[in-house]
């Protein structure tokens, strides 16, 4: 069972922070940690692409290399062409990638037919229960991104319908999975502690501890365990000294738009669109890494 109490504290600590801190003031800070521990967490998936081709040799590296950037080229051109259509599959994607990392060990192989199911559903539904508790920022920040006036009923019937979805799953996995039922009512513990500080933070605020403290930093120990064989210190110095390129150019990429816009709720929807160019490519990446996991 991962231990998830470094979490819990850490998200007690931002929900006594939101006591000090203005709206304005907590996104902006939560911008920063995802424009920091956020984009690091991503940045080695080249990497990644290498390790997975060094482990698998029928594996292209340079194809892999080069199916990546085309993903997030194309992912950047939709979202501009189709944002709509491109923002519900950019939820849905990262649905997948966070149920997968939260739940990749907690779930055995017997049950794996509906492991990719519950995955998807649980990482939807920490989202929708982000979104229905900030269902006003998110309605500006869609309007922003794609010039559509989102109802807040969809929302509302959105989390709904998954709450549905993720407690039959959760039954199902309870009766016939021993792993699943070790880890189940402390899980259901965290989703409670997810719900506290979603209702109480903004949207950003929100977002940016659940996706730094329960995304980003044990998906950094699993991908420094899969690079180099354990976690050490050292170990994740040498991991930050790998990414260091990639995120100087995505921090600076992103702070020319900033100038260009000088608006905090369009520089938001443009970091929505960035996440989303480079979590496709950064999914499949990690999903890969998991395959390889699982078959060693």
């Amino acid at each position: 069972m991962k231990n998830h109490s470094i979490s819990i504290i850490t998200s007690f600590l931002g929900l006594w922070l939101t006591s000090f801190l203005q709206e304005e003031n907590q996104i902006i800070v939560g911008i920063i940690l995802i424009l920091t521990f956020g984009i690091v967490h991503g940045a080695n998936d080249i990497a990644i692409i290498n390790k997975i081709n060094t482990d698998n040799k029928t594996l292209n590296s340079s194809k892999m290399i080069f199916n990546y950037v085309l993903t997030v080229i194309i992912s950047a051109i939709l979202f501009f062409y189709i944002p709509l259509i491109t923002l519900i599959l950019f939820i849905t994607a990262s649905g997948y990638h966070f149920g997968e990392q939260h739940w990749s060990s907690m779930i055995s192989n017997e049950t794996s037919k509906i492991k990719s199911a519950f995955q998807l559903t649980y990482g939807l539904f920490v989202l929708l229960l982000l979104f229905y508790f900030n269902s006003t920022e998110v309605i500006i920040i869609v309007e922003s991104i794609t010039s559509h006036k989102l109802n807040s009923n969809v929302i509302e019937y959105a989390f709904y319908v998954l709450l549905v979805l993720l407690a039959l799953n959760w039954i199902y996995l309870y009766a016939n999975d021993k792993i699943f039922k070790s880890n189940a009512i402390a899980e259901l513990l965290y989703l409670i502690v997810l719900s506290i500080l979603f209702k109480v933070s903004s949207l950003i605020w929100g977002f940016a501890i659940y996706f730094i403290v329960w995304h980003s930093v044990p998906s950094l120990v699993d991908q420094i365990k899969f690079l180099y064989g354990g976690f050490t210190m050292k170990k994740l110095l040498r991991y930050i000294k790998t990414a260091l390129l990639y995120w100087i150019i995505s921090l600076v990429s992103l702070a020319i738009f900033y100038s260009l816009f000088h608006s905090t709720k369009l520089f938001e929807a443009l970091l929505f669109s960035f996440l989303a160019a480079v979590t496709f490519p950064h999914t499949i990446v990690i999903l890969n890494m998991f395959k390889i996991k699982k078959a060693e």
